[in-house]
């Protein structure tokens, strides 16, 4: 993208709730989960949220409960608008794993436990067979569709907004670390500490100034149980992963809380994903926003949960992901 060009602002919206997720199943590319009521709601109170946006188009997968989803929305935002205005591709159609269509996430746990680590640790090279004769490698191919998506589809939208449909969370136990990232000059401290009020914040780590003691102390108010550290070294974002990568086997969920100089968050932000301390500079990372990384136990990729939430009506305009599916990037 050349510079004189205008950026690009895409807000990214999970389906709602289908029946396959209610009965903690397996979806993939399969086309038979709908939406529960439980789903429809969520779509129109997000389309409430959506309200104040003015977007130039709607992008969605072409699986039915991303079109119920999207057309929920659109209702919600804009009843008078045409829902055929939408723009449905495959591009955008979840990971397809066809043997475990159907299956439940703790059956195929247990009864396939070696391709289930294999796809958990090493995602890229895992293949699964698609019918009698063929075999597909499922993030591999979700990357190249993504990808072409992104070529086709934001160039023709400079300047513009647009909303598309990202894939469910990964399902994962309720063990390891979550780190909740929050660069400084934070102009609305008030609204970060009551998003984050009825968080559980087991431990922060706050950078050694005193704009990083008073963010933290206001947001810390709600948390009086939190253990509080300190850090000086330039170097504490190497140190922390190192740390992460040789201890990350907690048995339990525990949440972090990092307030620290924007380019000590882009630091470790880029460690988790995996990416030089070049291209971390280049990161969009606003200050006085959350970005959330969560650490699964057992040696699992990190995951990349939400980016520069500000906690007010107006933090979509920055970016923001209720879910988001994947980390690290295939090398």
């Amino acid at each position: 993208m050349s510079s004189n060009l205008k950026g690009t602002r895409v807000v990214l919206v999970r389906h709602g709730q289908s029946t396959y997720n209610a009965l903690g199943l397996y979806q993939g590319k399969c086309d038979r989960p709908l939406l529960t009521e439980t789903g429809y709601k969520d779509a129109r109170l997000t389309g409430e949220f959506l309200k104040k946006l003015k977007f130039d188009a709607i992008y969605s997968s072409s699986l039915q409960r991303s079109q119920a989803t999207a057309k929920e929305i659109l209702k919600t935002i804009s009843p008078q608008t045409n829902p055929n205005t939408i723009n449905f591709t495959y591009q955008l159609r979840e990971t397809d794993l066809p043997a475990w269509e159907g299956l439940a996430f703790q059956y195929v746990r247990e009864n396939f436990s070696q391709d289930y680590h294999h796809w958990k640790q090493r995602p890229h090279e895992f293949c699964m067979q698609s019918g009698e004769t063929n075999s597909i490698y499922p993030a591999l191919d979700l990357y190249q569709r993504v990808g072409e998506f992104w070529q086709e589809i934001l160039p023709r939208h400079q300047g513009k907004t647009f909303v598309g449909e990202c894939l469910p969370k990964l399902q994962e136990s309720g063990s390891g670390l979550r780190l909740l990232l929050l660069p400084l000059e934070v102009t609305q401290t008030q609204q970060i500490a009551s998003l984050l009020q009825e968080t559980n914040i087991d431990f922060s780590i706050i950078e050694d100034n005193f704009n990083a003691q008073a963010i933290a102390k206001k947001i810390l108010q709600y948390h009086p149980k939190t253990v509080q550290l300190k850090f000086l070294s330039q170097y504490f974002p190497e140190n922390w992963q190192q740390g992460i990568n040789a201890r990350n086997t907690a048995s339990t969920f525990i949440t972090g809380l990092v307030v620290g100089n924007l380019n000590i968050i882009k630091r470790l932000v880029g460690n988790a994903l995996g990416i030089n301390v070049y291209v971390q500079q280049s990161l969009q990372l606003t200050p006085g926003t959350i970005t959330s990384i969560q650490y699964p136990g057992n040696n699992h990729y990190p995951v990349l949960q939400v980016m520069n939430l500000s906690g007010s009506t107006n933090s979509i305009l920055d970016l923001e992901f209720s879910d988001l599916l994947t980390v690290k990037t295939p090398t």
